[in-house]
């Protein structure tokens, strides 16, 4: 059965890397977590641009299931390892990912592109 406990964020922040800044998030119950936004910008994955502002972005979760990407990525990893995760700052819904999964995720794009040829994005 799936939890559906409400996860609340006890304390946030900004991660600095190199200039770009990712909203981060400890919850209640100690889960470290990477705003999905952040992470996507951070990455070059922006989604398109209406009226001046950053639509809310998926970018990331298509390239999980990229198959091309998938051995790279999944490589001794569990299927639910990308799941992302629903907190909440009060009353904001906020996406993020388990903080660990930026580090995974480079790694896997790193390998894939030694092996595979990569969209220049």
């Amino acid at each position: 059965m799936k939890n559906t406990k409400k996860r609340i964020i006890k304390y946030k922040g900004e991660l600095d890397l190199v200039g770009y800044k990712i909203p981060c998030y400890n919850l209640e119950d100690g889960t470290p977590v990477l705003s999905a936004r952040g992470m996507q910008t951070t990455l070059g994955m922006v989604d398109k641009v209406e009226s001046g502002k950053q639509t809310a972005g998926t970018r990331l979760k298509r390239y999980l299931s990229q198959e091309t990407l998938k051995p790279f990525i999944y490589k001794d990893k569990k299927l639910d390892h990308y799941e992302p995760i629903v907190c909440y700052d009060g009353n904001q819904k906020i996406h993020g990912y388990e903080a660990t999964i930026l580090v995974d995720f480079c790694d896997g794009v790193l390998e894939a592109r030694k092996n595979i040829e990569l969209d220049k994005r």
